[in-house]
């Protein structure tokens, strides 16, 4: 319920502050998000108890037309003055799933033979991921899977190259096992190796390695390869 979700956000701002963390970024907001977000304004009087920027959730319907309609809504709340505490800044793609369940996006397939396609396919990511782009948005998309990761640069890529040059501050999101040159590619585009260390925690790493099966488990999580190529 409304009740509910207030509450619980209540809550979250109390931890935070406790913990002593003053801002957060939401990477999958959306309508109910904003709603709740919007009633918390209401209640701490224009100012929420700590600094939120969200990137809006833009799911894969299967039609151009809706899917750039969600970035169009996107754009509207970035141009939305929340007041100082609050902002939406960018959206979110998920194109792939993760190694450990063997729905990450890989060029070659799992240990099993098996292997998944994106969640984006790069004909519908490119359009949509454009628009984000031409309307100032920053993107940020997530890409376990090597094929999932090069379908993100090349789309990013594709809006560069259609919109022009500008400040832009994309992102791909987690780069857990991505393809050899893909460090270098993102160093040239700009684009930020967001990269999480607790994803290759020693409890689920064992489990990782042998879903792929093979060398490369060697180059998984390869942090020195973005600093060594000067990516971001």
């Amino acid at each position: 319920t409304d009740a509910e979700r207030d509450a619980g956000l209540d809550r979250v701002f109390e931890a935070y502050l406790a913990a002593g963390v003053t801002g957060a970024v939401d990477m999958a907001f959306d309508e109910i998000g904003l709603a709740t977000l919007e009633r918390a304004l209401q209640r701490h009087g224009g100012r929420l108890p700590m600094r939120l920027a969200a990137h809006w959730f833009i799911s894969n319907t299967g039609d151009e037309a809706a899917n750039t309609a969600q970035v169009r809504r996107a754009a509207e709340l970035a141009a939305r003055d929340f007041g100082p505490s609050f902002r939406v800044v960018g959206v979110k793609f998920v194109s792939d799933g993760v190694i450990d369940a063997c729905t990450a996006a890989m060029h070659e397939p799992y240990f099993d033979g098996g292997n998944e396609g994106p969640i984006w396919p790069l004909d519908q990511l490119k359009p949509v991921l454009a628009a984000a782009d031409a309307a100032g948005l920053q993107v940020a998309v997530h890409a376990i899977g090597d094929a999932a990761s090069t379908i993100a640069l090349d789309a990013i890529e594709h809006a560069i190259n259609l919109n022009g040059p500008r400040e832009r501050s994309h992102r791909i999101e987690h780069l857990e096992y991505a393809a050899p040159g893909t460090a270098e590619r993102m160093a040239q585009l700009g684009v930020t190796a967001s990269m999480q260390p607790v994803h290759t925690d020693s409890a689920v790493r064992e489990n990782w390695d042998a879903m792929l099966g093979d060398e490369r488990t060697e180059r998984g999580f390869a942090w020195p390869e973005y600093e060594a190529a000067g990516a971001l």
